[in-house]
């Protein structure tokens, strides 16, 4: 019997498809578990010359990974932040305060215990 080129096509398309799945399966999947970024966090007190501010922005932003990355927390009020399960690259980290008007950024990097970072609310 005589197929059309369409059909040949499809044929063609369908086993291309079974040899990706079949490929997929055999792929391991720890290494796909392996993978996983470590995480971190980065903790802080943000405080002004007339003590600790509560209740301002901390943001912290990335350009070090495969897709940038924004986070941003409000200080407590004792002034105290924590930025959790952040991936382990370095990260541009200020405050915005009353007003929208910004601190200067400071570098940090995620830690798995307390780094105490010191901002300086504007």
């Amino acid at each position: 019997m005589k197929t059309s080129p369409r059909s040949r096509a499809w044929t063609r398309f369908a086993v291309l498809g079974l040899v990706l799945i079949a490929g997929a399966a055999i792929y391991p999947l720890t290494a796909l578990q392996n993978a996983q970024p470590q995480l971190g966090y980065i903790t802080g007190v943000v405080r002004s010359t007339t003590g600790p501010e509560a209740g301002v922005w901390v943001i912290a932003e990335t350009k070090d990974l495969p897709t940038g990355m924004i986070k941003s927390v409000v200080t407590d009020n004792d002034g105290k932040y924590v930025l959790p399960e952040m991936p382990m690259v370095n990260y541009k980290v200020w405050v915005r305060g009353y007003g929208l008007v910004d601190s200067t950024p400071i570098t940090a990097r995620p830690t798995a215990n307390n780094n105490n970072n010191r901002l300086r609310s504007i």
